[in-house]
Order: structure tokens, then sequence, then C-alpha cells
């Protein structure tokens, strides 16, 4: 069945791959290169590498993104929660969620008034979506039989 055509695709695509690994970036707009100012934020780049972005759900993503623009230079956030939600445009219980998620992730620290966006952890923290969905369906299975 194998009409050969596998490995010759194989070759093109390793093929293409090198000539994407070996281009060099370019500046594509001279004009507007970005530089720290007199207050930077930033996201390590292991937050993408490292698997922390995949770990997010979109509000836990929105706020961690705010927390992280929002904080001084040790990660403090001094916005509270009515403010974070107007900017947002996030309800109050997503809210509750995605900062219980992001403390749970272990990526901010809450006393109930500050955030401290925390440095990365060594790796993400996560539960799996199929666990989520298998725990969701056993607690309606247990309402059920009561």
């Amino acid at each position: 069945m194998d009409s050969g055509t596998g490995p010759i695709f194989c070759d093109i695509m390793s093929q293409k791959i090198m000539e994407v690994a070996i281009m060099e970036k370019r500046i594509l707009r001279s004009d507007r290169i970005r530089r720290p100012g007199g207050r930077f934020s930033f996201i390590p780049h292991r937050f993408l590498l490292d698997g922390f972005l995949n770990t997010l759900t979109r509000d836990e993503l929105s706020l961690y993104m705010f927390l992280t623009l929002a904080s001084d230079k040790n990660g403090i956030s001094y916005y509270g929660q009515k403010s974070t939600c107007n900017q947002l445009q996030m309800q109050k219980n997503d809210y509750v969620k995605a900062r219980d998620g992001l403390i749970y992730k272990d990526l901010i620290a809450s006393d109930g008034v500050f955030f401290q966006v925390l440095e990365l952890p060594e790796k993400p923290i996560a539960l799996h979506r199929i666990n989520q969905d298998m725990l969701n369906s056993l607690c309606q299975n247990i309402g059920k039989e009561g």
C-alpha cells in the first residue's frame, strides 16, 4: 500500500524544518523596537517553552497577564478585585476561580489585599483536563445516586 511517498514527504519536511531553523531573524519595524522603560514588565521565555501557558484557562491567563503588567519590580500588584474585574471585564466568580487557580499553580501569592507574581516554579502544576472531566462526571453521578 506504500506508494513510496512517505520517505520523500519526510525528506521535504526535514528540509523545510532545517530552512526555518537556520533562517535569521530580522527587525520588521526598526522605528518600533521595544525598549525597557522605567517600569518594565516581563514574562520569562520559560512560560511558553516549559508549558506554563498551556496549563492556564483563559481567565487565569488574563489575570496573570494583568497582574504581571500591573506589578512593580518585585512582582507586587496593588490593584483590588473590583478594579481588576473592571479592567478585565470579568465577573467576580470568574475572577475568584482564576485567582485560586493561579495560587494553586504556584504562579502568584496573595495576602487578601496584595498580589505577588512569583518566579516560575520548576515545572507547571496542572490538573489534567481528562482528570477534571472524570472528577466532574463522578460528582454528578454521586449526586444522582443519593
